[in-house]
């Protein structure tokens, strides 16, 4: 089907358009939001702190970040303002699970490790769900 997508507009260099009927608006919202994700996905070696928005659309938006060369510097991501926190679980070293509670997640310089991966999803207006895997026991931590 030519032209097939959501809506007229068009992400940038996104060519999977998620669709969502007559609720394009948050498609559109994910769809963009993925476009952060895939843009950032190669500077997160690098000194860069990720500033989400405030999840004022509910339930549902998510995104996933993965650390693809780890360098000199922690990169850290927290909401804007401080509109929303997070609550879930960090995964160190396949050995133990950490409640994962407060304002701002941090790949660890010298501990995170590539493959470090934190998902962080929408629960509510005010809380993103996080679900963070580190290879190593510290490797993605969690600070109010």
């Amino acid at each position: 089907i030519r032209h097939f997508r959501a809506r007229r507009r068009r992400v940038r260099d996104h060519t999977f358009q998620h669709l969502g009927g007559d609720q394009d608006r948050l498609a559109r919202l994910a769809a963009l939001a993925d476009d952060v994700v895939l843009d950032l996905r190669n500077v997160l070696s690098s000194t860069y702190d990720i500033d989400l928005p405030s999840p004022t659309v509910g339930p549902g938006v998510r995104f996933v970040f993965y650390l693809t060369s780890p360098g000199a510097f922690s990169p850290t991501i927290t909401v804007v303002g401080g509109a929303a926190s997070f609550v879930g679980n960090i995964v160190n070293d396949v050995t133990s699970v950490l409640p994962a509670t407060g304002g701002t997640l941090t790949f660890v310089t010298g501990v995170a490790a590539l493959g470090d991966t934190i998902e962080i999803i929408s629960i509510s207006t005010t809380l993103y769900l996080v679900r963070a895997v580190a290879t190593a026991n510290g490797g993605i931590t969690i600070s109010a």
